[in-house]
């Protein structure tokens, strides 16, 4: 998977990946 990519390149774009997938599930689930 491509997140996971990203963040081995770069471990500060996991903390941001931690917190935006709270968000994108949401948008996610109200969409689906």
């Amino acid at each position: 998977m491509p997140v996971s990519v990203h963040s081995m390149c770069e471990p500060l774009e996991m903390e941001k990946s931690l917190t935006f997938d709270p968000v994108l599930v949401t948008r996610e689930t109200k969409e689906g």
